[in-house]
């Protein structure tokens, strides 16, 4: 069995178990098979002496997971429903977990989540809409959640003042920003 193949097999067992065991599976699977993110090597480094961390676009939690265990406090943005309810499953005390899109300005914009051999393509999902099936989500969440720029600058500028830290900006294979 191939490595694409051992990660679909993990995929498809972890859908049957219980929630909160998903998002810590998933990092351990990913971690033996050497199929984290490069950039997550850095984490120890980036966020010397634990703090605040946001983790803006958590998707399915990952790199949430790994501050939870390197930070005093983490907060993880993400708009899409089925990504929130695996990291809220999981989520310790000291990490807190919202369902909201953040940007530059208010507002309601739709999301799209591509579905590729039947399955979401949560790590693809986008403002941008895709060719072929996807699913449409609203970023506002069910509690009318869009973030508005005043709390998201105030948030960011609080923890630029109070903790000095390091930034990192992930970008997919295109080398576009995501």
């Amino acid at each position: 069995m191939g490595l694409r193949e051992t990660l679909k097999a993990h995929q498809d067992v972890a859908r049957v178990l219980p929630k909160s065991w998903q998002l810590p599976l998933r990092y351990q699977a990913q971690r033996m098979l050497g199929m984290l993110e490069p950039e997550m090597a850095l984490l120890p480094v980036l966020v010397e002496g634990g703090g605040l961390c946001l983790d803006v676009g958590a998707n399915r939690g990952v790199y949430t997971y790994r501050l939870a265990q390197l930070c005093n406090r983490v907060i993880a943005f993400e708009p899409q429903p089925d990504c929130i309810e695996v990291i809220s499953a999981w989520a310790p005390p000291h990490v807190e977990v919202q369902q909201v899109a953040l940007s530059d300005r208010n507002g309601v914009l739709p999301f799209y989540v591509p579905i590729q051999h039947g399955r979401l393509v949560t790590t693809r999902a986008s403002v941008n809409r895709p060719e072929g099936a996807v699913r449409e989500i609203d970023t506002t969440g069910p509690e009318d959640l869009m973030m508005s720029p005043r709390f998201a600058l105030t948030v960011l500028a609080a923890t630029l003042f109070a903790a000095s830290p390091a930034l990192a900006q992930e970008t997919d294979d295109s080398g576009r920003q995501t």
